[in-house]
């Protein structure tokens, strides 16, 4: 069940990205990756606080707070999308979601009325088939290489972390991981998602997502190298910070490439697909590979994502295929 919810990380940002403007929704939209590196942090904080002394039920219970109170707040705040209200005919509700956000970002409008959509039923049908269709096949199929492989390539590098840095040990009932180098790696997210902020809009969309994966691809094929403890820290700290940043501009892309009717459809495939990869990763990084053989499957994967990437539409500065 816990898994299934995982499904509904798409429709938020899906969401915030039909309120912002077009000038800065690559900005504000990696800004919300922020949040998902303080879970990565919160996470490996409270595991190394309590995991190995109460247990992984107690470590459960903690994270489940956050997304207790994530739930509860969107039921009270999240607004509807109102492109979505206005393609099923309910335009005053529309008005007044936009109404409400103005009012919140201290905007006066004047008095308006929304265009009603005059659409015919089968163009407001969402239908899976559309993803594969000739409007979206050339969005869809390269969109899908991505989110598989940034999903086995990013959380393969997390774990390829934990498996550098676990210590010896020839307990069963002791945790050994080193929970220090882990959490000061988890930091190199925040970099990334801070560098990545500085040239989404300048290289775009596809041009980012090919550099950093790239990127990603070379620090891991690094982490597999006998290296020393330092310099291993450095190259895994790397690895990870281009990785996230690499993912981040992911996720922008795809809100901006499918249209309202299928996005959060589409984005949501995208998704199930990234943990697909996800799934496979442990049993090649934790597995009886060599860490050099690892580090050389992490870099071909980040290098079909890199390819997959730039096979997509450019997007940066508009909803170039919002219908």
């Amino acid at each position: 069940m816990v898994g299934f919810g995982v499904g509904g990380l798409s429709v938020p940002f899906d969401l915030l990205a039909e309120f912002l403007p077009s000038s800065s929704r690559g900005k504000f939209l990696l800004y919300i990756e922020f949040f998902w590196t303080l879970g990565s942090l919160f996470v490996t904080g409270i595991a190394w606080a309590v995991l190995s002394t109460y247990g992984w039920r107690v470590l459960t219970y903690f994270t489940a707070i956050p997304v207790t109170v994530a739930c509860i707040a969107t039921i009270i705040y999240l607004p509807e999308s109102p492109r979505w209200l206005l393609e099923k005919g309910r335009r005053e509700e529309a008005e007044k979601v936009i109404q409400s956000a103005a009012s919140v970002n201290k905007s006066n409008l004047e008095p308006f009325r929304l265009s009603e959509l005059h659409l015919s039923p089968n163009a407001l049908k969402t239908d899976l088939w559309d993803l594969v269709g000739p409007y979206l096949r050339w969005i869809s199929f390269p969109l899908w290489i991505v989110w598989f492989t940034f999903g086995f390539s990013y959380y393969g590098v997390i774990l390829f972390v934990a498996r550098l840095f676990t210590s010896t040990t020839t307990s069963t009932t002791e945790c050994s991981f080193d929970y220090q180098s882990i959490f000061l790696n988890s930091i190199a997210e925040i970099l990334g998602v801070a560098i990545t902020v500085g040239f989404i809009d300048k290289f775009g969309r596809s041009r980012s997502q090919a550099i950093l994966y790239l990127l990603a691809g070379v620090f891991a094929l690094s982490m597999g190298l006998s290296l020393p403890f330092a310099f291993l820290s450095i190259v895994s700290g790397l690895g990870r910070m281009f990785a996230m940043g690499a993912s981040s501009v992911t996720w922008v892309a795809t809100s901006e490439l499918y249209p309202t009717r299928v996005r959060a459809t589409g984005h949501s495939i995208c998704s199930a697909l990234a943990r697909l990869g996800a799934f496979i990763s442990p049993y090649v990084v934790q597995g009886n590979m060599s860490v050099g053989s690892v580090g050389g499957v992490l870099l071909a994967v980040n290098v079909v994502a890199a390819t997959a990437s730039m096979m997509l539409p450019e997007t940066v500065g508009t909803f170039q295929y919002i219908l």
